[in-house]
């Protein structure tokens, strides 16, 4: 018998422990970029939506006060979807189970007599509430 001289080469039939490891923390990094990424654009287009409903809010401005003809007045969300200036109430964009605090106010003592506010619950409020709000 002729006896081999040198080490037996072992076949390598998949990866190590380290390896394994290696390519776990680099997907958890990605994740974590990716994910705060993802939240960050969230946030910023729920923002954008509380803007857009700042602005119809304030555009019934001039049908309010031509029918109401009151000024400084402070009007809620609520009362304008009863008095079907809205269609519904305002639906926190952050939140689906929540609404949002909003009020048209108008003021004809100022240059711009046609203001609103708005706050969402995990938002960045919109305007500046007058004196004269209450939530209804």
């Amino acid at each position: 018998h002729s006896k081999r001289k040198g080490k037996i080469k072992m076949k390598k039939n998949g990866f190590t422990l380290i390896e394994l490891l290696a390519v776990i923390v680099v997907l958890g990094i990605i994740m974590t970029i990716a994910g705060t990424a993802v939240l960050s654009q969230k946030k910023k287009a729920n923002q954008g939506e509380v803007d857009s409903l700042y602005n119809t809010i304030k555009s019934l401005g001039p049908d309010v006060y031509l029918n109401k003809k009151e000024s400084p007045a402070c009007y809620s969300a609520g009362w304008l979807k009863e008095k079907e200036y809205l269609n519904s109430e305002i639906k926190n964009p952050a939140n689906s189970k929540g609404n949002c605090e909003a009020y048209l106010i108008i003021d004809d003592s100022k240059e711009n007599m046609f203001d609103a506010y708005i706050e969402c619950p995990g938002l960045e409020p919109k305007g500046t509430k007058s004196s004269n709000c209450e939530e209804s």
